[in-house]
C-alpha cells in the first residue's frame, strides 16, 4: 500500500507542535510508516534531543523502524541511565529492555545500573537485562 508523502510532511511538522503528547504522536505515526517516511529522518534526528524523555525514546525507535537501525534507540537509553534523576534512569532502564535481545550492546550499562542507589532503577535494570539475555517476548513497538 503506498502511503500519501502529504501525511509525512504533516507529521514532521507536528514534531514542533506543544503539548508533548502530540509530539509523541507524531513520532509514533511517523515510525509506523517504516520506510515511507525516510524523509522525515532530519526531524526524527532532530527529536533525539527533545527536553522530554518519552518523545526521545520514540523517536529513536521511529527512526530504528524507518532504517532498521537500532543504534539511536539503545545510545538514547544508555544516555538515558546515565541521567541525574532517577525517574529519568528508570525511563531509560525500561526503554532498553522494551529493545529486547537486539539492545545486547546495553548489557554494560544496565549491569552497572543494577547498583544505583535508586531501588526503583535497579528493578528496571534487572528486568530489561531479563528480557535481553532470555531473549524474552517483548511487545514490539
Amino acid at each position: 500500500m503506498e502511503r500519501d508523502p502529504s501525511s509525512v510532511v504533516e507529521l514532521v511538522g507536528r514534531l514542533f507542535d506543544e503539548p508533548c503528547p502530540i509530539r509523541a504522536a507524531a513520532v509514533e505515526a511517523l515510525g509506523e510508516l517504516g520506510p515511507a517516511a525516510s524523509g522525515a529522518l532530519p526531524a526524527l534526528r532532530h527529536c533525539l534531543d527533545d527536553d522530554v524523555e518519552s518523545v526521545r525514546c520514540e523517536a529513536a525507535v521511529a527512526i530504528w523502524k524507518i532504517t532498521g537501525d537500532l543504534t539511536p534507540a539503545v545510545l538514547v537509553g544508555v544516555e538515558l541511565l546515565a541521567h541525574e534523576d532517577w525517574s529519568v534512569r528508570c525511563v531509560g532502564a525500561e526503554h532498553l529492555g522494551l529493545l529486547g535481545p537486539d539492545a545486547a550492546q546495553a548489557i554494560p550499562a544496565l549491569e552497572e545500573a543494577l547498583d544505583d542507589e535508586v531501588e526503583a532503577v535497579r528493578a528496571e535494570a534487572e528486568q530489561a537485562l531479563d528480557r535481553i539475555n532470555r531473549r524474552q517476548s517483548v511487545p514490539r513497538f
